[in-house]
């Protein structure tokens, strides 16, 4: 591993039910300016797991979900795997081989370029939210969130203009996203938004106009959440927020 990947990076890491750490470490040749990463899995004693197959990427893992079987689904800005085309969001089974069935079941379109796929949210039901943002030919940035079945299959799109990052349960059902988004489809969506019980997105606001949104961590019942933002029109200044994700009020945090 270390002669494979000299000085790597740690891009992702998740623990499934056995107390298992799964761990994407990638690796950038300066001579060939290419990106690889491997996925890997230790012991619950810290050992490494040689019984799991080192999955090889072509480019970076972003994200490693467990879900509630052991399988694991990965996101990223890969293309491939072990030499092989896939999209940038695969399954695994728990025993780490490579479930064809969920991406053939998968519907994402045509990405020419710049492609990167997140893996969010598992309901009870075993149903997911994917998200992901890529190029097309003219290097205009496209982005959208899937909810998608346990075997891949689509339930419901929302397309917008750029990534969600993140995505947070609430207690009554709804879902609170945030992300790099200005747009669903034609409608402004300035980068966070809750989706209702019937999957209509809503905006919710802060006190500016002009942001991008860097940081977003929700507590666990999801009734509020820290907003780390990036304000363009004063002078680049970053402003966090605390918002009640029940009702969208937000006050600006400025601790000492």
């Amino acid at each position: 591993l270390q002669t494979a990947f000299d000085n790597p990076s740690f891009d992702a890491i998740a623990i499934d039910q056995n107390r298992r750490v799964l761990v994407a470490l990638s690796s950038y040749d300066s001579e060939t300016q290419i990106r690889s990463s491997i996925l890997i899995r230790t012991l619950a004693n810290g050992t490494w797991d040689k019984t799991f197959p080192n999955q090889v990427f072509n480019h970076s893992i972003r994200s490693i979900r467990v879900q509630a079987d052991g399988a694991l689904l990965v996101g990223g800005k890969f293309s491939e795997l072990n030499g092989n085309p896939v999209d940038p969001i695969v399954r695994l089974a728990a025993n780490g081989t490579f479930d064809s069935i969920f991406s053939s079941n998968l519907s994402l379109p045509t990405m020419e370029q710049n492609s990167e796929f997140l893996v969010h949210h598992e309901n009870a039901s075993g149903e997911l939210y994917l998200s992901g943002k890529w190029q097309d030919a003219s290097f205009q940035t496209h982005g959208l969130l899937d909810h998608v079945s346990a075997d891949g299959t689509l339930i419901k799109r929302w397309e917008l203009n750029h990534i969600v990052t993140r995505l947070q349960p609430r207690a009554d059902g709804s879902i609170v996203i945030a992300g790099h988004f200005s747009l669903l489809g034609a409608t402004p969506l300035r980068g966070i938004g809750k989706i209702d019980t019937s999957g209509n997105i809503s905006e919710m606001t802060l006190p500016f106009d002009d942001y991008l949104i860097e940081d977003f961590d929700a507590t666990s019942d999801g009734s509020k959440a820290w907003i780390s933002v990036y304000n363009n029109t004063s002078n680049q200044r970053r402003h966090r927020y605390i918002m009640n994700l029940a009702d969208g009020t937000a006050t600006e945090w400025n601790p000492a």
